[in-house]
């Protein structure tokens, strides 16, 4: 996200700056992830998980010199967890940010706590803020983001958001698995299948990750219906399948040939047809 900011972002104004319209560096992040939120939801997409890793700048009274802060910054809206029959798709709330809150105090700052409460800030709404303290001095905070500091849509869920300052020398790194965003869009397909008892959902989802080709990009199976119009000794279980290529935008007929490969061998090696 861009690290500069208007006067409303920033307490350090820039010497030289490119734009008059950001003369600032940031002293929150915050703000410039909310912007990254709001782009999600411009397209469409409701459940958002974003963090950054930056500098913050700001002015202490009584000195000469801006106070330079690596932080992290993370926001959280929509569901949880990925869709899935057996949970009811709830939303991140208070609880789901103050773990998280908490875990990342502890990795920067041992001795540091949570609290109830947080900073007067516009950001946030009040009664549903946290703060993060070592002694007197605030090495963090986190809460729900007030609806005024985000242009939100009707559809969308509440934002949590938290902010935490940094030590200047980190602590062992762990090792960690980065996945690329691809940049070319994710094409859906749901697939309800009638699956005999005796087979493992797991067998079903091997067989259609072979069948469909590396352009599958994600399975998941999100509902289990047992029923009107399901074979005794049978289940209907559906998958939905992502389809994503990471240098082309894929066509219709590429994923309707792939859905179809899947299928196929489904019913040939496995006696499982596709739900009417």
């Amino acid at each position: 996200t861009p690290a500069f900011a208007g006067v409303s972002g920033g307490e350090v104004r820039l010497t030289n700056p490119i734009s008059a319209e950001e003369a600032y560096v940031r002293s929150a992040l915050l703000p410039s992830l909310l912007r990254r939120v709001e782009h999600n939801w411009s397209r469409g997409t409701r459940d958002v998980r974003l963090f950054e890793l930056a500098t913050a700048f700001s002015m202490l009274k009584g000195e000469a010199r801006p106070r330079e802060d690596p932080r992290m910054v993370a926001v959280l809206t929509g569901r949880r967890a990925p869709v899935h029959f057996a949970e009811r798709g709830e939303s991140f709330g208070l609880w789901d940010l103050k773990a998280l809150l908490e875990d990342a105090t502890r990795a920067a700052w041992p001795d540091a706590a949570v609290a109830a409460g947080g900073p007067e800030s516009r950001l946030l709404v009040r009664g549903e803020a946290l703060t993060v303290r070592a002694g007197d001095r605030v090495m963090g905070w986190g809460g729900r983001v007030a609806p005024e500091a985000i242009d939100a849509p009707p559809w969308a869920d509440a934002v949590w958001g938290l902010e935490l300052v940094l030590p200047e020398e980190p602590g062992p790194r762990l090792p960690t698995t980065y996945r690329g965003l691809g940049p070319f869009p994710v094409v859906e397909r749901d697939l309800a299948l009638v699956v005999p008892d005796r087979l493992a959902a797991r067998e079903v989802e091997v067989a259609i990750r072979e069948a469909a080709g590396s352009l599958l990009h994600e399975l998941g199976l999100f509902d289990l219906y047992l029923g009107r119009g399901v074979p005794e000794r049978h289940r209907s279980l559906a998958y939905r399948l992502r389809f994503q290529s990471p240098d082309r935008t894929l066509t219709d007929l590429e994923v309707d040939r792939a859905v179809e490969r899947a299928i196929d061998r489904l019913r040939v090696e496995l006696g499982v047809e596709r739900r009417a």
